[in-house]
């Protein structure tokens, strides 16, 4: 009678051959996971002066094409935060976003560079680097709320 090395039994052969398989499952299954979209919240805060509109695009850190966009018309002038859902995967994004703000009305038609004078619409920018991270992200668009 000859005895076969265990190295070489069939039933050990079988058995490796799952552990490899489930390992290899496994780190594909982690590395999906990882790069799978989230339900992210991006704040939008735009500070002291009401918001007439907003358009906002995020591009993932590295990349040169936005991976997706959203603009925002508001009924009337708002100072409160705006919350936006987006599906994206954890990571560093660069958000580009520019604000109208509507003149104040609170004041007196006057004649323009006069007191009393309707402000015209202004546009604001603000590119801001973020990491999101599956929850609340907040965009600070008031250089006043950003220091």
């Amino acid at each position: 009678m000859t005895l076969t090395p265990v190295a070489s039994h069939p039933r050990w052969r079988r058995l490796a051959a799952r552990a490899v398989l489930l390992s290899g499952a496994a780190v594909l299954g982690t590395y999906i996971a990882s790069h799978a979209p989230r339900d992210q919240t991006l704040v939008f805060r735009p500070g002291s002066t009401p918001a007439a509109s907003l358009t906002a695009t995020w591009t993932p850190n590295g990349d040169d094409e936005p991976a997706g966009g959203v603009t925002l018309h508001f009924p009337s002038p708002t100072t409160r935060d705006t919350r936006h859902r987006v599906s994206l995967p954890n990571g560093e994004y660069v958000i580009h976003v520019q604000l109208t703000t509507e003149p104040d009305r609170s004041l007196e038609l006057g004649q323009p560079g006069t007191p009393g004078a309707l402000t015209p619409r202004a546009e604001t920018t603000v590119v801001e680097r973020v990491r999101l991270e599956g929850g609340e992200t907040l965009i600070a668009l008031d250089r006043k709320a950003r220091d």
